[in-house]
């Protein structure tokens, strides 16, 4: 560069700064170099945070490994509430255990899809509808115990 693009002072070949007026003097090569240094680093960190973002979903399960099986819902389309089947002699509270977990405040039928998911070690058991409710927990909303 021959002259300060600001003050228009001729500067030397290899001045970095103007004597007459402090303009700092960069060729647009440094300028552009900068940029894209820049760039790179942005985009480093950007897939950076993407990788550890996966390790985290795959560590805490949300998506499955490859040998891991994935337990599909399944969807009750019926409209109707299942009816429990109760002879003349008999109430329901006397025959029917109700389950719960240990770890959810909702108790279910034995045959209801979400008591059969409880495990050995959580399952707490009622023996009727009272007892269960007594001791703080709801009914569940797909068997309606």
């Amino acid at each position: 560069m021959d002259k300060c693009p600001k003050c228009g002072k001729k500067l030397k070949s290899n001045a970095k700064f103007c004597t007459a007026c402090g303009y700092s003097i960069e060729n647009k090569e440094t300028k552009n170099n900068k940029n894209s240094l820049n760039l790179t680093n942005i985009l480093l960190i950007i897939i950076a945070v993407c990788c550890i973002a996966l390790i985290g979903l795959f560590a805490t399960g949300v998506v499955p490994a490859d040998n891991q099986e994935v337990a599909a819902p399944t969807e009750n389309n019926t409209t109707e509430a299942p009816v429990a089947s109760v002879s003349e002699n008999e109430s329901e509270d006397e025959t029917t255990e109700y389950y719960a977990s240990s770890k959810t405040d909702k108790f279910h039928l034995p045959n209801c899809e979400w008591a059969q998911k409880i495990s050995p070690q959580n399952l707490v058991t009622f023996n009727s509808r009272e007892a269960a409710l007594d001791s703080g927990r709801t009914p569940c909303s797909v068997c309606n115990p």
